[in-house]
């Protein structure tokens, strides 16, 4: 679910930042998925100008050259927009902006200058497809930034709602929640209208009476359907909803705002009264998304007197949708039993944002508010006439009343936490309270069906009051004596975290469709007999797949750069009548951009990045380690990793087409090695030396697409007693080197255990591992 920062502040006048309230949120248990400021690329770079003038483009008809005077200077802009014209305003976007990740620039089209751009809404991010440039109102002044006005000086966040808080699925329940932090107070939505008795009440049969225990039908004739203003257009595309009209969006907009979804049909196009029952089995619908479905007697649906007109609390039906020539209509609020919708949905294969809320539960207290409000904001933007509700119901909820007491929640808790504390928490999240010296009644309102127990109520004091002020009650368990590993992959992880990665935990699940894009073939996969999803139909052959959703989850939630790694099991089919073969694999990714630290210019990641803990591995496990350069599927500048002559992993950069595939727009790279055979090594202490050592550096030419790992087995049978170590520092082409060349820029360490090396000593075993190149065929750059 997303929500918009100042769009939440109207609710509470809360006075967290941006990224404060991203943190509340994640205190309050509610995961951010995705955190993102709207102006980004756009503050300071976009400003209000006026057309002053449009002619033709003497080299393409398509195009039009404009002169946009912008409060300081005059801009030529090269324009195709269709409805370019003298006089209006329009939003500028100046040298330096970035739009959908394009940096703006001046440019030469077709022969003329270009030096902006003239913007429209889905370039700013505000509407899906633009026939052309947004044309802005009087009250925008030449030369100062649209965005405010726009909308634009806003954050969206993009919340994980757990199923059991259908309570958060509305912008309302979020506002309740953070008043529990700030003890500012919810500000409820305006729903004062006139009703008016002679526009009659729609009659209303309920024949399931536990599948609709309530429903509400409110007339509202004489309306005009057409676009919605601006601000519920906006605010309805941030949230993840296509604007459709403005009676449909109003419905949308109430059902993100309060958390209830609500229906909107065509009075005219109805037969009788409504009926709530049980299709019969074989009936038909055509639905909203222009789908014809056959129902079961297992679907609740919403009929008139001849047909069903909607499928309860999934979707509508067409036949009965609301379209311009609309004129009377009725507004459906109703509450469906969460388990009779689950049914449906999992019987047509359907979800939609209305089912979603009601398949975790909705509050049946809400009804008659959400028909108000779709009321009143109905009658503001398309006029009309609002009848009485008619409200049918069946069931009648009180507070649910929890007890208490205050010795057994200190003992729970682990701390005693004040009984003044425990109430002002509980009455900032709405609950009314009863209290005595020892305990203390909580009346629940029927909106928190999540809240069951007395432990239930503790937890809510704990998320406000901080888990972080309860103090640890562990006694010490003795001196640290050293660590000991006790296998391979606990030395593993352990390299891999002091290397500055973080582990990752993923499933052993997977979607075929992931591995394919590495090159697995589905029918090597193991499937599961009952999967929940596509997304865990099998069990993994890579974990690729999994390090790269966390690096697109990290990404999409504001990191900047990020580096981890997993140990795990992996899966391969070996045939129905026998167990699939488990290997230990090891996978490592980083992905973004370094910040400018003391220590680290500001750059891309690269492949170094992780060939440096594969050498860290190397080294540690005293294993021959190479990468011999093949093309490989999902990979570009990829390579096989061997280890002992044997091809045991895979090291690249994420291709394009894979890094779309999972939202992320930064360079991406990963390395997965089988550890199955790795064993922790035998520790060896050799007596380190006194004396210095001396580096030399050699170049080698060698050919493209020959590898390194030809050198270094050459280097390897003749590597002189006292070369301590060699490492390549840099690896080049490019000017002074043949077209179909590279050079290679290995260092050597020398040095004696026994004494001072004499620079001729030095000079001879320098001399031994020139020779033996030269000798194995290889050209040394710059040795004469």
């Amino acid at each position: 679910m997303k929500v918009l920062y100042n769009l939440l502040k109207q609710y509470v006048d809360f006075e967290l930042n941006p990224n404060e309230l991203k943190e509340t949120f994640e205190n309050l248990g509610i995961e951010v998925e995705e955190f993102h400021y709207l102006a980004e690329g756009l503050e300071g770079k976009v400003t209000t100008g006026i057309v002053e003038e449009v002619r033709e483009h003497p080299n393409a008809k398509d195009y039009k050259i404009v002169k946009v005077y912008t409060g300081q200077r005059i801009l030529q802009i090269v324009s195709g927009a269709p409805n370019l014209r003298k006089g209006i305003k329009v939003v500028v976007a100046l040298p330096g902006a970035v739009i959908k990740g394009v940096r703006i620039g001046e440019k030469n089209i077709k022969g003329i200058t270009s030096e902006a751009n003239i913007l429209s809404l889905e370039e700013l991010g505000l509407e899906e497809d633009s026939p052309g440039i947004l044309i802005l109102g009087d009250d925008f002044k030449v030369g100062e930034s649209p965005l405010e006005k726009l909308g634009l000086i806003d954050w969206v966040y993009d919340l994980y709602i757990f199923p059991n808080r259908p309570d958060l699925m509305g912008i309302l329940g979020l506002a309740y929640e953070l008043k529990a932090v700030t003890g500012k107070e919810v500000r409820m939505p305006r729903v004062g209208i006139e009703e008016d008795e002679s526009v009659g009440l729609y009659p209303v049969e309920i024949l399931d009476k536990e599948g609709c225990p309530r429903y509400t039908a409110r007339i509202i004739k004489g309306v005009k359907v057409k676009e919605s203003p601006f601000w519920l257009r906006r605010t309805l595309f941030l949230l993840g909803q296509r604007p459709i009209n403005n009676i449909v969006d109003v419905t949308n907009f109430v059902m993100l705002e309060l958390g209830h979804p609500l229906h909107a049909f065509d009075l005219g196009k109805l037969k009788d009264k409504i009926i709530v029952r049980r299709a019969d089995k074989g009936e038909k619908i055509l639905c909203l998304d222009g789908v014809g479905r056959e129902l079961s007697d297992e679907i609740l649906v919403i009929a008139d007197a001849e047909k069903p007109i909607a499928i309860a609390g999934i979707i509508g039906g067409e036949d009965t949708g609301v379209t311009e020539e609309t004129e009377d209509i009725l507004i459906e609020s109703a509450h469906f039993d969460r388990a009779r919708i689950r049914k449906g949905v999992s019987i047509l294969g359907i979800k939609t944002e209305s089912s979603r809320r009601f398949e975790r539960g909705s509050d049946p207290e809400i009804l008659p508010l959400a028909s108000r409000r779709a009321a009143k904001l109905i009658l503001e933007t398309a006029g009309g006439k609002s009848g009485l509700v008619n409200d049918v119901k069946y069931i009648t909820l009180k507070d649910k009343k929890i007890t208490v007491y205050f010795d057994k929640f200190n003992r729970f808790v682990g701390e005693e936490i004040e009984p003044s504390t425990v109430k002002n928490i509980l009455e900032n999240f709405g609950f009314l309270l009863r209290s005595d010296n020892e305990k203390l009644e909580v009346f629940v309102p029927p909106r928190r069906r999540d809240l069951e127990v007395w432990q239930d109520i503790a937890e809510e004091v704990l998320k406000v009051y901080g888990y972080d002020r309860i103090k640890g009650k562990i006694s010490s368990g003795g001196s640290f004596t050293g660590k000991k590993f006790k296998t391979a992959v606990s030395l593993i992880r352990d390299l891999a975290t002091k290397s500055g990665f973080y582990e990752i935990k993923t499933v052993e699940f997977a979607n075929p469709l992931e591995l394919e894009e590495f090159g697995f073939r589905k029918e090597e996969a193991v499937p599961l007999k009952n999967p929940l999803t596509q997304d865990a139909s099998v069990l993994r052959m890579s974990l690729i797949p999994g390090i790269l959703r966390f690096a697109s989850l990290n990404l999409r939630r504001g990191q900047k750069f990020v580096r981890g790694f997993e140990v795990g099991k992996v899966f391969l089919w070996r045939g129905e009548d026998k167990l699939p073969e488990e290997k230990m694999h090891f996978a490592a990714i980083v992905a973004g951009r370094l910040e400018k630290k003391w220590y680290n210019m500001e750059r891309d990641v690269d492949i170094y990045d992780l060939t440096g803990l594969m050498e860290i591995l190397r080294d540690e496990f005293k294993l021959q380690i190479e990468v011999e350069e093949r093309v490989l599927k999902g990979l570009v500048n990829s390579g096989i990793i061997r280890i002992e002559g044997k091809d045991a992993g895979v090291i690249g950069e994420i291709t394009p087409r894979v890094k779309k595939y999972y939202g992320i727009k930064m360079p991406c790279f990963v390395m997965e090695i089988d550890i199955s055979s790795f064993s922790l090594p035998e520790k060896k202490y050799e007596k380190f030396s006194l004396y210095p050592s001396t580096r030399r550096d050699l170049s080698i030419l060698l050919d493209k697409d020959r590898s390194y790992s030809e050198i270094k087995l050459t280097i390897d049978k003749i590597l002189p007693d006292l070369v301590e170590k060699y490492e390549v520092i840099d690896v080049y082409s490019g000017s002074n080197i043949p077209e179909d060349k590279k050079s290679i820029t290995i260092a050597f360490y020398i040095r004696s255990k026994e004494k001072t090396l004499t620079q001729e000593e030095v000079d001879a075993e320098f001399s031994k591992i020139i020779n033996a190149i030269k000798n194995a065929g290889f050209e040394i750059r710059g040795l004469e």
